[in-house]
């Protein structure tokens, strides 16, 4: 942790099961590490994995994923917004990031790679998403919600819906890569 530069730098993959709060004004420095989600076969993540803590969060070279196989599970239910990383009425960016597993591979509506919600705010918010990927979500890939909240999406690859391992999600589940609403 540097406080001076307002930097968190991983040293190594981390895991939590509960989410992670990112302070206003910080980055988080992946280093080509992940922070990893996990679940127990008898109970199932709620929230989100990584999330600001005030108006701004800036993500570089991350991963967020889940322990994929304990998540690849049809007959959990987070019983939550299950998401990878949120924006909550917050701009940031996001550079070189990669989202994979946030899917419990069931019809559940839930299983976000990226929200950005701005749906409780009087302000507008940007986020630019250079070269990010999202993979194996179980609802949508990004989802942009709120009015005023704008998102800059370039060089990305936004995959389909599916299981934590990649298999394609169930016909129950309406899955969308790219979600712009309200």
């Amino acid at each position: 942790i540097d406080y001076g530069t307002k930097m968190i730098t991983l040293l190594a993959d981390c895991e939590t099961s509960g989410t992670l709060f990112v302070p206003d004004g910080w980055t988080v420095d992946g280093d080509c590490y992940a922070i990893i989600g996990t679940e127990t076969p008898v109970t199932a993540f709620s929230g989100a994995i990584l999330q600001n803590s005030g108006v701004l969060m800036k993500l570089v070279d991350l991963t967020v994923t889940t322990n994929k196989a304990t998540w690849d599970n049809p007959g959990k239910n987070s019983g939550g917004d299950l998401v990878g990383i949120r924006f909550l009425n917050a701009s940031g960016s996001m550079t070189d990031v990669t989202v994979d597993g946030v899917s419990h591979g069931n019809g559940v509506q839930e299983g976000k790679g990226v929200l950005i919600d701005n749906r409780t705010n009087t302000h507008s918010v940007q986020v630019t998403a250079d070269r990010i990927t999202v993979v194996n979500y179980q609802k949508n890939g990004v989802d942009v919600r709120g009015a005023g909240a704008t998102l800059e999406l370039t060089d990305s690859v936004i995959g389909f819906g599916a299981t934590p391992n990649g298999v394609r999600i169930d016909d129950k589940t309406a899955s969308n890569s790219l979600v712009v609403a309200y």
